[in-house]
């Protein structure tokens, strides 16, 4: 048993304490708690190093200044040190800034003098076989090296903050150390225990000066004040056991300790391939035997060190086997009983095969198609468009559903009243619109604006789509220059109305817009889809498109949106008014065209890049930035990317997944908290478009990775595709 008091005396104690609680304080790291934990630290601080109240260790401060004043620091030097420590915890809480802490090691036994401990006044005799990992110089760079490399992970933003935390940590771990090769040059602070009661006002009062200035800018973080008491104390008691071990050996093994920690407790499931889990592991242990060949042999604890080999192994071992019941629990299925995925997927399959072999395959039938379908003549021009379609081995030649039900509403306008309403709409104020014109007689379309010059490549798709087409009647039109979509009129049955001719645009761009949006809802039919009998086993697939499209049948989707939520940018046009959009929502009336962002190189496939299906990794690909809404508050959770990335990095609170699993000889839907994080590869690589206390929070909620190559998607088998601020230019 070790008692109370040798836990102050026994190296190995301290030496264990020390390595626990530093692995505690990285596992319980939160960068929402960082400023107040370590206020509370510091000013807990004192208290644990045997101080009573600050008042008196004030009073004692001033009779040893007048008794020696030559054995006290400098207020200089106590200042210094205390804003590198308030940098440091500055940066940790609004950075992702750890990625260069093994850099720290190499950096304090250069500035040392020397790679060894400081083992003065004891015996020294028998060293381990580990010790060339820190007592050679370069063999300690070259393992920080791999150690920096590993917490990287090709992810380099936070390497900025890294740096200044690294350096700002070298300053003050160095004025701690009782011998320094160029001590005369940094702030000398030894023995730590002795001027911790003067320093430790001065870092709290620092970080309560930093914290005030942080919420009079940001607001009041996202900080849970219990969780913040606790992490607080652990720190006090990491940072009194710290100096401890530093006293038994130096202060370059709490930097060792502080870099296994954060190795050692980083989450499995975090990690998105399992050769890097291995990886994190092996460095993990890597490090623990440098914290081992770093101490004299007569104060290390062989058997506890032993065990803390299970700090990184037990939960890596713990995933490998979750993930391994997690895919041989999964059910086999047969042709006879297929995967959902697959019964969809082969009856898509059937019914477009079905729809093609449909398709007429002469002018004549085409026509009569046409005419028996939507009860009119062709449009002028529709002979033309059918030799182009067919020479262009277009597979559909009869489906205009979508665009007659588009376009439908216009049938009680005139022609006149038609161009009349797209003039009104081009010269509206923050209308945003081009007005196109297609030359049949060059095949060519050009676009102006009232104040733009770049059309986002709109001619440049028109021209590449209608190439050849001298058959054509010239056309002019309107094209949306903006994401979104713009176009809201009230349905009417009248053959036209005065309301139909008001054609205005307002500004409602960071306001929630679901009642403008669902105002005509009940007010128009709208046609559904039959119901899909395929079995789902209860797992929500969409399997009727026109009916999960509709915002009249779905008010949930007023919470799960952010268009619909708090929209970035929204400037609808109110009227009866042709306008092409790339999107829009199943109660607006713009008619659909494909992006112009389909056309350009950021967005174009090239093969070359592409990987051989064998090699391609088992795994769902995604990255991005938050568009999509406008957060402005707590709000932004409720985002639609938002809420996927959150479900990808296994983020949420109340845990809750839907798995297919073999109950009883049958097929059913089970509830798990378990998450396979190999199976996901899903980062936002930019977070914006939001309030400044937003955009913080959200930082520091998600893991974030530096931007990344376009061509990335093509090494996973599957690639996500969801909504930004309008449509995604990814699609293809």
């Amino acid at each position: 048993m070790i008692s109370s008091r040798d836990l102050h005396s026994t190296p190995q104690a301290s030496i264990a304490l020390a390595l626990l609680l530093t692995v505690a304080t990285s596992y319980l790291f939160r960068r929402e708690d960082e400023h107040l934990s370590e206020i509370i630290c510091w000013a807990c601080l004192p208290i644990i190093f045997g101080a009573n109240t600050f008042i008196e260790q004030a009073r004692a401060d001033l009779l040893i200044r007048r008794e020696s004043r030559h054995t006290l620091p400098s207020p200089l030097s106590l200042w210094a040190v205390a804003g590198c420590l308030s940098i440091v915890s500055g940066c940790r809480a609004e950075a992702d800034s750890f990625k260069l802490l093994p850099v720290l090691t190499p950096l304090l036994l250069l500035a040392e003098g020397g790679p060894k401990p400081n083992t003065q006044g004891r015996d020294t005799t028998g060293t381990s076989k580990l010790a060339p990992l820190s007592s050679k110089l370069w063999i300690a760079a070259l393992v920080a090296a791999l150690l920096t490399l590993v917490l990287i992970d090709r992810n380099y933003s936070g390497l900025v903050p890294s740096g200044v935390v690294t350096g700002a940590s070298f300053i003050a771990y160095v004025s701690f150390y009782s011998r320094l090769k160029s001590g005369r040059f940094l702030p000398h602070l030894t023995p730590f225990e002795e001027h911790v009661y003067s320093l430790a006002p001065r870092v709290a009062g620092l970080l309560l000066v930093g914290s005030l200035a942080r919420v009079s800018v940001f607001g009041l973080p996202r900080s849970s004040p219990l969780y913040a008491l606790f992490l607080g104390l652990v720190k006090a008691l990491s940072w009194r056991f710290a100096s401890r071990a530093a006293h038994h050996t130096s202060w370059t093994l709490p930097t060792m300790m502080a870099t296994f920690g954060l190795l050692s407790t980083r989450d499995p499931v975090d990690i998105t391939f399992e050769s890097q889990a291995l990886l994190n592991v092996a460095c993990a242990l890597l490090c623990l035997g440098q914290i081992t060949g770093f101490m004299p042999r007569q104060i290390r604890s062989t058997r506890f060190l032993y065990a803390c080999i299970m700090l990184p192994v037990i939960p890596h071992l713990a995933n490998v086997v979750a993930i391994y019941h997690a895919r041989n629990d999964a059910p086999t299925f047969t042709a006879e009983t297929p995967h959902p995925v697959v019964a969809f997927y082969n009856k898509a399959q059937q019914e477009f095969e079905n729809q093609s072999s449909r398709q007429s395959t002469t002018f004549e039938i085409a026509s009569h198609n046409y005419q028996t379908k939507y009860g009119m003549e062709p449009p002028p021009g529709f002979g033309e468009w059918y030799d182009a379609a067919r020479s262009n081995d277009s597979p559909l030649i009869d489906e205009f559903d979508s665009l007659y039900q588009t376009i439908s509403p216009f049938w009680r306008l005139s022609g006149s009243q038609v161009l009349d309403a797209m003039h009104q709409a081009k010269s509206l104020p923050g209308s945003d619109l081009w007005l196109c014109t297609f030359s049949s007689t060059s095949s060519t379309t050009k676009c102006s604006h009232s104040y733009r010059t770049f059309d986002r490549h709109i001619s440049r798709m028109f021209n590449n789509i209608l190439v050849n087409f001298t058959k054509l009647p010239d056309v002019t039109f309107l094209v949306n220059h903006i994401d979104e979509p713009r176009v809201l009129y009230q349905p009417s049955s009248e053959a036209s109305s005065p309301h139909d001719r008001r054609i205005t645009v307002e500004d409602r761009g960071r306001q929630p817009i679901w009642g403008l949006l669902t105002k005509n809802c009940g007010l128009e039919k709208r046609e559904t889809e039959g119901q899909d009998n395929t079995n789902a086993f209860g797992l929500p697939f969409v399997t009727n498109i026109s009916s999960a499209q509709d915002l009249c049948q779905h008010p949930e989707y007023s919470a799960s949106h952010g268009f619909m939520m708090r929209p970035v940018s929204f400037r609808p046009i109110h009227g009866l008014v042709p306008i092409f959009s790339t999107g829009k929502l199943s109660s607006m009336g713009d008619i659909l065209i494909p992006s112009p962002a389909y056309t350009e190189l950021e967005f174009l496939y090239d093969e070359s890049r592409d990987v051989d299906w064998g090699r391609k990794r088992d795994s769902l690909y995604w990255a991005g930035s938050t568009t999509g809404g406008f957060a402005l508050d707590t709000h932004w959770q409720l985002f639609h990317r938002q809420r996927f990335v959150e479900l990808t990095q296994n983020l949420r609170t109340n845990k809750g997944y839907h798995y297919l699993r073999m109950k009883g000889g049958v097929v059913q839907k089970v509830k798990s908290s378990f998450l396979d994080g190999r199976l996901f590869d899903v980062v936002f690589t930019r977070i914006f478009q939001c309030q400044r206390k937003a955009c913080r929070d959200q930082d520091a909620y998600f893991n974030t990775k530096s931007w990344v190559d376009k061509d990335e998607a093509l090494k996973s088998k599957l690639a996500f595709d969801i909504d930004g601020n309008g449509i995604s230019g990814r699609y293809y």
